[in-house]
């Protein structure tokens, strides 16, 4: 597969980012959840509510293969990831690690006092963010059906 490249997601990127959340969301992390969860998770994601705009307390960064999105992370506050998905293909190629490192980069530059990035992780990603460097600060919990585990990650 060629390379790709990370950078801010464009408006124009909006509904290719939120498919590629969408079918890996249902993929990988709902069947994990009750009905109640996957409907919270997609009323989380709807085209209105991304398309809000992301003000002074959120960014998103996108990974891409030429004209095709293939990764996705958001970041709110500078401290604490919303969404970080990778399509099904790319994963275990290092584009989750390129995206959190490219977030990280920009939580810095904005919060120079940033010590720990913060993530409520599905079940399925829980080995994914500990391999990123997350460590769980609690046990799993489940609020309005969506199942997760806080994690943090220390910044040197």
């Amino acid at each position: 597969m060629k390379d790709y490249t990370i950078g801010e997601i464009t408006p124009e990127e909006a509904g290719s980012a939120l498919t590629l959340i969408n079918a890996t969301f249902d993929r990988f992390v709902g069947p994990g959840y009750s009905e109640q969860g996957i409907q919270a998770f997609k009323d989380f994601i709807t085209r209105e509510r991304r398309q809000q705009g992301f003000t002074d307390y959120a960014f998103m960064l996108v990974a891409r293969q030429e004209r095709q999105i293939i990764g996705v992370i958001e970041i709110w506050h500078y401290r604490h990831i919303t969404l970080l998905f990778t399509a099904a293909e790319w994963h275990n190629r290092g584009v989750a690690k390129r995206l959190l490192q490219a977030a990280i980069s920009i939580c810095r530059r904005e919060n120079p006092a940033l010590n720990e990035i913060s993530v409520r992780s599905s079940p399925f990603a829980v080995p994914v963010y500990q391999k990123l460097g997350f460590i769980a600060s609690g046990h799993e919990q489940t609020v309005d059906g969506m199942r997760f585990t806080e994690m943090t990650k220390p910044i040197p």
